[in-house]
């Protein structure tokens, strides 16, 4: 295996490896900071492919293509998913920790490998016994909640107890809200930041937030953090 390059026109239609996706994405400020740097300084480390798709570099990529600059890559061939996930859990260990993204994507990581929930724990350093109960209940529920934390985005909840609808950045926001709404009697509908523009999309709130103040919160909050 060496470094090659593609140009410009070349990389523009590489595709993602599903295992690609595991990993968490950057932050807007994160970055436009990486696409500095290899304005400034080119591209340092190489996108890993496997069979002509990106495993691991897909903001160096996407970087490269803003800027309209070759790309350095290295062709990894068939390997295989438990050879493709050690790489990826190996770049993975090296990225900056602390942030509820870079936890949920040790999680996904570890899922994904068919570790314990005790395994993971020795795994990642940023990954303890608190923080993988609460991932393991948030999954249940609705695991499109830690993609959207992956994702670097926030999930938005109807909270029972106050009666109003939140936006949650944390593991345990979410999980504090989820557990407070399942020791309600009522019925509680969950809102998510995934709301379709689509026209077949039909959905009538009124049918399912009924209090008039808490419906204005919700269509505040919808425009407010809409992307």
């Amino acid at each position: 295996m060496r470094t090659r390059e593609f140009t410009y026109e070349e990389a523009v239609d590489l595709p993602l490896d599903p295992l690609s996706e595991l990993t968490m994405t950057y932050t807007p400020e994160g970055f436009i900071e990486l696409k500095k740097a290899i304005e400034k300084r080119g591209q340092q480390v190489p996108i890993l492919l496997r069979n002509g798709c990106i495993l691991d570099g897909r903001h160096r990529h996407r970087a490269c293509q803003e800027l309209g600059v070759g790309l350095k890559y290295e062709e990894l061939g068939p390997i295989s998913d438990d050879e493709a996930l050690d790489l990826v859990i190996d770049s993975s260990v090296s990225k900056a920790i602390g942030t509820e993204a870079s936890r949920v994507e040790a999680y996904f990581l570890c899922k994904a490998k068919g570790w314990k929930q005790r395994e993971m724990v020795t795994k990642f350093d940023r990954l303890n016994r608190d923080y993988v109960k609460k991932m393991s209940y948030i999954e249940k529920e609705n695991p499109e909640y830690l993609r959207s934390l992956l994702r670097q985005k926030k999930v938005r909840l109807y909270n029972k107890t106050f009666d109003k609808i939140e936006d949650y950045g944390t593991l345990h926001g979410i999980y504090k809200t989820l557990k407070g709404n399942a020791a309600c009697k009522d019925k509680v509908i969950e809102v998510t930041p995934r709301i379709s523009d689509t026209p077949e999309y039909e959905f009538c709130l009124e049918d399912h937030i009924p209090e008039a103040a808490a419906r204005d919160l919700f269509w505040e909050h919808y425009y407010m953090f809409k992307i």
